[in-house]
């Protein structure tokens, strides 16, 4: 999608900072957003504003921290991306209050509480309140043993704020008497120079309407990272991660990562691959996956020649909801020489996400599991672009870019395509500079009749910068 947009921000913050006293700091901030469609007479548009107090008290050793948070956002979307134009808004509160305090054998125990509430265009919903409990020793240098607790008496709305923040204040969830606990114990213990190996067991109850589940999931780690003089930097690391519950076993995983950074003569080069299985156990325990890898390569052929290539390709594996897995690849190279320079890349994705009240599409393949208010997406973007400075004050720039997209959910399937194409020269003489240049973009969409939408602008300025001081 081309667009044209602006936005504009404004912050302030302010303490208060007295010798052996609660301190108190408040911020307060509001922003505004809009963007135009190219070719159309579409526009998205949103506001939000946000006030924050927060206090920080040490007493009896114990180390306390609380804040207090309000927003309120709107969002207005387009009609291309769910069929119809649609106004969002939401406000919420959120309590948050957090304490430590250190214990025997050098460790630690900490304490938090949060309540949060929210309400979206017609309905008022509250979030919930969330208790949590942690202590961690330390035995020895090498051992370290941790354990904690966690219950939430709404796990569906925890879950979505713990992935789309206040975002979430506007989707639809699945259930509101989602009560959800959670127990969990980890070690980790530091064998030699760069190996260490991590375990851990986590215990949960849950109920988001589908019927209780229980189940335990025992995991561990093992890492490794060194330096060699032949191979360079590299890494690994890898793991296993075991679910059960009364029926006995249900269910296996890994993870695993391995890097490298070499120089092969002139090259300088880096590669990894990346193997995650997702388990979310603050207010669900759901288990996802997803890979990763890419590569990198520079070189300076001569004194004025630079030459980079990248890639790099992620996407799903396990997902709770089949078809709700996500893709992304991208791909790029530059080249300067001798004051021109060259660039292009290409990428492409697709998933299903969750469209936030800021207007912000969240590719999450646990979605359904709190909110069935998911889209279906896929994009594809090209673009390439050059510059050359002339005689020190000249300079030229051009380039292209095309994009395809579509997103589908309840009211059907809908696309769009453009490309843009321009030109930009800037030329300074003292503090003086002229800018002026042509943008040509042209775009369809499928919700639209009438074919493709181009738009051609030209425009000049001229800046002069000043010493006020």
């Amino acid at each position: 999608m081309l667009t044209d947009a602006s936005s504009q921000n404004f912050g302030v913050t302010w303490s208060l900072l007295l010798p052996n006293k609660p301190t108190l700091t408040a911020t307060y901030g509001i922003g505004s957003s809009t963007a135009n469609i190219s070719g159309t007479d579409m526009e998205s548009s949103g506001s939000n504003k946000t006030l924050t107090l927060s206090s920080h008290y040490k007493l009896a050793g114990w180390d306390m921290y609380g804040a207090y948070g309000h927003y309120s956002s709107n969002f207005t979307t387009p009609a291309f991306l769910t069929g119809t134009s649609q106004d969002f808004s939401s406000n919420g509160t959120q309590w948050t209050f957090n304490t430590t305090h250190k214990i025997p054998i050098d460790g630690s125990v900490s304490l938090g509480w949060s309540h949060q509430s929210s309400s979206n265009g017609d309905s008022d919903r509250s979030a919930g309140t969330s208790y949590s409990a942690s202590a961690g020793i330390t035995p020895f240098g090498r051992l370290g043993l941790s354990g904690s607790v966690s219950y939430s008496t709404n796990g569906a709305e925890s879950l979505a704020y713990s992935l789309l923040g206040p975002a979430a204040g506007n989707i639809q969830l699945i259930d509101h008497n989602a009560q959800t606990l959670f127990l969990s114990s980890s070690a980790s213990l530091y064998i030699v120079k760069g190996l260490s190996i991590i375990g851990h067991i986590t215990h949960r109850q849950e109920d988001y309407g589908l019927g209780p589940i229980s189940d335990t999931q025992y995991g561990g780690t093992v890492s490794y990272h060194a330096a060699h003089r032949f191979l360079g930097s590299y890494y690994i690391s890898g793991g296993v991660v075991d679910n059960a519950n009364k029926l006995g076993n249900t269910g296996a995983g890994l993870t695993g990562t391995v890097g490298m950074d070499r120089k092969f003569g002139h090259w300088n080069t880096s590669a990894d691959f990346n193997y995650m299985q997702n388990v979310q156990t603050l207010y669900s325990l759901v288990t996802t996956s997803n890979m990763s890898y890419g590569a990198s390569v520079r070189r300076k052929l001569n004194q004025s020649t630079y030459l980079s290539l990248f890639g790099r390709s992620s996407h799903s594996g396990l997902v709770t909801v089949e078809g709700t897995n996500n893709m992304s690849n991208s791909f790029g190279a530059s080249l300067a020489w001798k004051g021109y320079s060259f660039s292009g890349n290409y990428s492409a994705s697709n998933g299903a996400g969750v469209l936030g009240s800021g207007g912000t599409l969240v590719p999450t393949p646990i979605g359904p599991v709190f909110t069935p208010d998911f889209i279906y997406f896929d994009a594809k973007s090209l673009g390439v672009s050059a510059s050359k400075r002339f005689f020190r004050k000249l300079l030229v720039t051009s380039s292209y870019s095309q994009v395809k997209s579509s997103t589908e959910q309840k009211l059907g399937l809908n696309a769009n395509s453009g490309n843009r194409f321009s030109v930009n020269t800037t030329y300074t003489f003292r503090r003086v500079s002229f800018v002026g240049g042509f943008t040509r973009s042209s775009q369809e969409f499928s919700t639209l009749v009438g074919g493709p939408r181009v738009v051609n602008s030209y425009y000049f300025s001229i800046n002069r910068w000043f010493n006020i001081f």
